[in-house]
């Protein structure tokens, strides 16, 4: 499953695992990857915006090591 079905499905997933809600956290867009506290993650867009190499965005972790963009 992929696009944003899948994505859905990531989101979901991460959400039904967790008791307490997720607080996001801010990291750096580094080529197809998104880096948090020096911690690289693969990328996943939820969010409408462009984004760039170097942009800070706001991220929130998914299954399978996943940074789910969130906000800019």
């Amino acid at each position: 499953m992929g696009g944003v079905d899948g994505l859905c499905a990531a989101l979901r997933q991460a959400q039904m695992r967790k008791k307490e809600p997720q607080m996001a956290e801010q990291g750096r867009i580094q080529g197809k990857s998104v880096v948090v506290k020096n911690k690289v993650y693969k990328l996943a867009i939820a969010i409408d915006a462009p984004l760039k190499e170097g942009d800070t965005v706001w991220v929130q972790f998914a299954e399978g090591n996943t940074a789910v963009v969130i906000g800019v």
